[in-house]
């Protein structure tokens, strides 16, 4: 585990409730800047730490630099936030701020569409990938709100399997590739009682 999920995780809930206030006030339909802006200082009244710009490290098989990197709200420097108004959130957008979480070691997202009749619809919460015994990584796997605990860990120790990837009913299921390997499910699973789950080779 990351060692500042758990911090990470404690934050979520404010950064939804801030999410939600901005909502309030302004509605759905205007542009992400605006909402970027004022997610800004509904965080900054709840005495939460924000960016939105960092140098990082970007290497590649040997070769290393440094790059300013420009993002929506890193908050305590452990939530990358990013900000729609979007029709619908395509897998792409999570697969971009996946690759964020890991150039910034973020351990955890939150994609928040604001073009949602209630923005809580519209809040996708994504895990940064973490080892597994099996050499696969698995993330953003999450039980639907009125899901069966027990139905939900079965489903994840079936998905920790090689042939539940490549065979078998999820094979039947649509995918999409994003950036470095990562397949992002982007249908609704509902037999396995879950709503989302993102799984990248390791």
């Amino acid at each position: 585990m990351h060692p500042l999920f758990q911090k990470a995780s404690g934050l979520t809930e404010s950064i939804i409730a801030a999410a939600i206030e901005v909502h309030r006030d302004k509605g759905p339909g205007l542009i992400e800047s605006i909402y970027e802006w004022c997610m800004l200082q509904e965080l900054g009244l709840r005495g939460l730490l924000c960016a939105s710009q960092k140098i990082v490290i970007i290497e590649y098989k040997g070769f290393s630099r440094e790059e300013p990197l420009r993002f929506d709200i890193l908050v305590e420097g452990c939530v990358l936030v990013e900000i729609k108004a979007a029709e619908k959130v395509l897998p792409i957008h999570k697969a971009q701020l996946l690759s964020y979480m890991k150039l910034l070691d973020v351990p955890l997202g939150l994609l928040i569409n604001f073009h949602e009749m209630r923005v809580i619809d519209g809040v996708s919460r994504l895990i940064q990938p973490f080892p597994q015994k099996s050499g696969h990584r698995i993330l953003g796997l999450r039980e639907r709100k009125h899901g069966s605990g027990e139905k939900a860990r079965a489903a994840i120790s079936a998905y920790r399997g090689v042939q539940a990837l490549r065979s078998g009913p999820m094979a039947q299921q649509r995918q999409n590739i994003g950036p470095g390997g990562t397949r992002v499910w982007d249908q609704p699973m509902e037999r396995a009682g879950l709503e989302s789950a993102v799984w990248t080779y390791g």
